[in-house]
């Protein structure tokens, strides 16, 4: 049970961190092809 716990809490984290980093890149992208 607790296993199952920690997994569910290791996927949500690492689904976390993927989104967070597509969305500085998009913004990065964004702000860069401003400047340009």
């Amino acid at each position: 049970m607790l296993i199952k716990k920690y997994n569910f809490f290791l996927r949500d984290y690492l689904l976390n961190i993927i989104l967070n980093s597509i969305f500085s890149i998009l913004f990065l992208a964004y702000y860069i092809d401003k400047i340009m």
